[in-house]
This record gives structure tokens, sequence and C-alpha cells, in this order.
């Protein structure tokens, strides 16, 4: 089972939860974009066809640069330039309540940090001028305004866009998808952010919308962790008018997280990417004329959500990966960067979890050694944990480099290790032994 919260924002993950058949594997993302992802388009684009990334690209490549670099307007009047690549990101639900949650960690808090901290990263970039659509406490004062002043303008709007999908579905210009893993039924409480947000965007040019969530699953309950783990991205349905731009964008980003990170082991979700066809957030009803993808960054009791020495880490390692993957989609891709945030790291101690572990799995996974030959990264994440995987991908370095230890990190390894991701060897580290 998987939340249908992800798709109303209501109060319970369970209340709304559809079945799954679970098992599966995962596959890391090894080839370019378009190639791995095979997408063919099946079914012909429906209404005026809303952006395309040729669209995009140009507005990008026509952004001005002139301007002052700004910070991420959270109070100010948002896309206040009208030269610029306008990005609102959507920490997954509503301040204060819904979302998923394990030991005491709230998905609803978590992807307002990654928000935060990716806004942060595209606010040094003239090109774009970004909104974080709310606060772990608060909308956006300006979309709240809008939800209020305009409640029954988005319901109307939500009303005559779903009574259009039904015409054309009655007349077979559209299809409808009988196995649809999402419902758009909702209380008008929870339609009315949901759709609000879609009339907003449409409302004040917006170019790309990025909502973000960790992922869950019904039957987990309590402190039990779940069996399923690794990256999800959803994007709108091949028939939807902007599903061309928004699976491009889709694809350069999940090709960015894969590198350091396993997709989803739920069989839906094991290519990276899923269509959908009714969740709100994607223009349910053709309700978006811009590019939006749902990213799922992972599942929220994984260890690098839990422990609080890496979360914060990880946390900046997802935005500047979703970064990255803006950067590839506008095809002004970042130069000699190694894809994770989290190293060159100065390594003082290696405790059993912490941030030093994190940048240590990323260096060895950079250098080819993690995870170890005959592995991957659905058995071997990187978490920030020394485990049985990091020993192994340890011993495996120590032995390609001629150096001792059998797994156990030493002054020599870190040097060397240092020397390969910095250029130079580290000083000042000290033996640590497990």
């Amino acid at each position: 089972m998987r939340e249908y919260m992800k798709a109303v924002g209501a109060i319970t993950a369970f209340g709304f939860a559809i079945l799954f058949v679970l098992g599966g594997g995962v596959q890391q993302l090894a080839e370019s974009p378009a190639r791995f992802w095979g997408y063919a388009q099946t079914a012909a684009v429906w209404f005026v066809p809303g952006i395309t990334t040729d669209e995009l690209r140009v507005a990008y490549a026509e952004a001005s640069e002139e301007s002052e670099i700004r910070k991420p307007q959270k109070k100010e009047a948002p896309f206040a330039s009208v030269d610029k690549v306008h990005i609102l990101i959507m920490p997954g639900h509503e301040p204060g309540k819904a979302g998923t949650e394990f030991n005491g960690v709230f998905e609803r808090d978590l992807v307002v940090d990654i928000a935060d901290a990716l806004a942060d990263i595209l606010a040094a970039n003239p090109r774009y001028e970004v909104m974080v659509a709310r606060t772990k406490t608060a909308w956006h004062p300006t979309l709240a305004e809008f939800f209020t002043t305009r409640r029954n303008d988005i319901l109307s709007f939500r009303e005559e866009h779903k009574a259009e999908m039904e015409t054309r579905i009655h007349d077979g210009t559209v299809q409808k998808n009988e196995e649809q893993l999402f419902r758009t039924d909702a209380p008008l409480d929870i339609l009315v952010p949901i759709y609000g947000v879609n009339l907003f965007a449409r409302e004040h040019g917006t170019h790309i919308t990025l909502h973000l969530h960790l992922n869950d699953y019904g039957g987990r309950t309590g402190l039990q962790e779940g069996e399923h783990t690794g990256f999800s991205i959803y994007v709108p349905e091949k028939q939807y008018a902007t599903a061309e731009a928004s699976r491009n964008l889709a694809e350069h980003i999940a090709t960015r997280l894969s590198a350091y990170h396993a997709t989803s082991t739920l069989p839906s979700e094991a290519s990276g990417i899923a269509e959908d066809q009714e969740l709100g957030a994607l223009g349910a009803y053709n309700t978006i004329d811009h590019a939006s993808v749902l990213i799922e960054y992972g599942y929220i009791y994984e260890p690098q959500f839990m422990n609080p020495k890496v979360r914060s880490i990880a946390i900046a390692d997802y935005a500047y990966q979703t970064y990255l993957g803006l950067q590839d989609f506008f095809q002004d891709p970042v130069e000699n960067s190694r894809g994770s945030i989290s190293f060159p790291y100065t390594w003082t101690a290696l405790p059993q979890q912490g941030p030093e572990t994190y940048a240590l799995q990323a260096a060895l996974h950079y250098l080819s050694f993690y995870p170890a030959p005959g592995e991957s990264f659905s058995d071997c994440p990187i978490t920030g944990t020394f485990g049985p995987c990091t020993k192994r991908a340890v011993a495996a370095y120590q032995v390609a480099r001629g150096l001792s230890g059998e797994g156990v990190i030493t002054k020599e390894t870190i040097e060397t290790l240092t020397r390969e991701v910095y250029g130079v060897p580290q000083t000042g580290s000290r033996d640590i032994l497990f």
C-alpha cells in the first residue's frame, strides 16, 4: 500500500491507502536519461499544449542575468521579475498537518528543509526567481491570501477542468487509466490548496513546480521499518499537455539522484519515474500548463532521514543533486561536479554514524568502490552508517591501493583517499579503529 496522502494531503496516512503488490528490485541508472527511461508517446496530447522543453530552455537562455542576486522569496511578492525562469518549490502537504511520519520525524517538516536548501542554491543563479510555497508553520503569505480570496474560483477551476476531462474520456479523446494509484476525491479544504497552487502557477507565469516528498506505504505500523527504499519521481500522464517537458525534467533529476541513491524497490516505482493521471499536484484534469514533477526522495524510515547526525548532510545532498538535474535539463551543467555536496570532507573522526561516514561512502562511490563489487545501492545505500557494506568497500579500496587495514580505517587510508579526492593529502588525521 502507498499513501493516498501524496495526492490529497489528507490527515491520516492509512485512511486513503491503495493496495500495492510488494517485492521487486532496483537497478542503478547508468545510461543517458532518454535511453534509460525508454519513454514513448502512445497517445495524443489533448487541449492546448502546455510549455515544452524547448520553450523552457529558450526562457532560461534568454533570462536576465543583470539583476541583483536575491534570496528566495518567502515574504515578498512572488516572481517580481518577468525575465526570469520562475520556479515554485512546493514542500509536500500542508503546514503542521498531514504527511507520513516515523519515530517522531515528520515528512512535512523534512521536505521544507530540502526546499529551503534547494532554494538557497537556486537563488545564486541570477536566471532563476524562486518561491517556496510554505514554511513548517505557514503558507507563503501570497498563497495564503490567494487560497482565501480565490477559494470559489479555485473550486470552479477544478470543476470546469474535471467536466472537460470527463467529456474527453466519454468521447474517446482521452483514455482513462483504470489502474491509477491515486484518486482525486478529497474534502474541499484539501482540494483548495492542491488546485489553488495549480491556478496560482498558471496566473503567475510559473515555468516549473517542484513538489518535494518523502515516501511511505500502508501496512507499515508504529515503529516498524518498511521493506522498501529508494527514490522515485512522479510526472503527469503522457496524454496531458505538459507531459513531455515534465518527463524530460524528471529524467535529468532522476539521473543525478541515481548517481548516489537507489531507485525505489516498490515495483510500480522501480524504473525511477512513474506517470500519474489523477494526482492533483501534477495537474489532474489537465490543470497545469507548466512543467511539474513530484520527487519522493526516499522512504521516511531510511537511516539518512532518521539519524539527526546525518540528516542535515543528506538534505543538502538531495537538494544539490536536484539542482544539478535542473542545470542538466537547461543544458547549463555545473562543471567539474562530483555529484555530491558531501565531499571533499576534512576527516578528523569516523564515528559509526555521522556525516564523516556519509562523506566516506560518497567518496568511495565516486571512486567506484562503494558499494563493493556485486552489491547495489539497494543492498548498501549511502546512509552515514559504518556497517558491513562500508567495511567491504573500504577493504576493496585498500587492496586496490596497496594499503593494509582489511576494512578498518587507518590514517594511511584517509590520506590516500583524500589525495585522490582533493589532489593533496589531508594532514592532521589520526588513526581510528572500529
